[in-house]
């Protein structure tokens, strides 16, 4: 038994999800654009030079200093005062746990910006209040998530897709 909320991470190669879990996830999409991997190149040229071995210890103290950052987060309550002016799609089922992740979201980029967002108190309880900046940055998150989850589309697929939109648009 567990008290939530609970969060894993999962990677995964393959394309086949299972659609009762994939519900229930944030999924993330790779870049596997030309230009992602040319900056990949260019990073693995980098990475065998004599300046990226002397930066070796620079890059540990800054993973070491995000580590740290992390420690200094609260586990505050978030209220999101413009929560009933939202709205959001509600054509399927699929949608109902849509909207709870997107919800989610936006208490996440708050509390990561806990120390730049207003913490109120009352009645003895400590809460951080949301902003607009914070749908803003949930909604860029979220939004190529979101369209590829609920079409069930490939990544590939999405690609090919952009592709020939963009031939298709000159």
């Amino acid at each position: 038994e567990v008290q939530g909320p609970v969060s894993i991470l999962e990677t995964t190669a393959g394309s086949n999800l299972n659609p009762e879990n994939s519900s229930r996830c944030f999924i993330l999409q790779l870049d596997e654009s030309k230009e992602q991997t040319e900056r990949i190149h260019t990073f693995q040229r980098f990475s065998k030079t004599e300046e990226a071995v002397l930066l070796k210890d620079k890059a540990e103290e800054v993973i070491s200093l995000h580590r740290d950052i992390q420690g200094l987060l609260k586990a505050h309550p978030v209220i999101i005062p413009y929560a009933r002016e939202l709205s959001f799609p509600a054509h399927s089922p699929l949608l109902r746990r849509e909207h709870q992740k997107f919800l989610t979201l936006i208490e996440s980029t708050a509390l990561l910006y806990q120390y730049q967002r207003k913490i109120l108190t009352k009645n003895g309880v400590q809460f951080i209040l949301s902003t607009a900046d914070d749908y803003r940055i949930a909604s860029g998150i979220y939004r190529n998530s979101y369209k590829r989850h609920l079409l069930m589309v490939h990544p590939k697929a999405g690609l090919l897709f952009e592709m020939l939109s963009s031939i298709n648009k000159s």
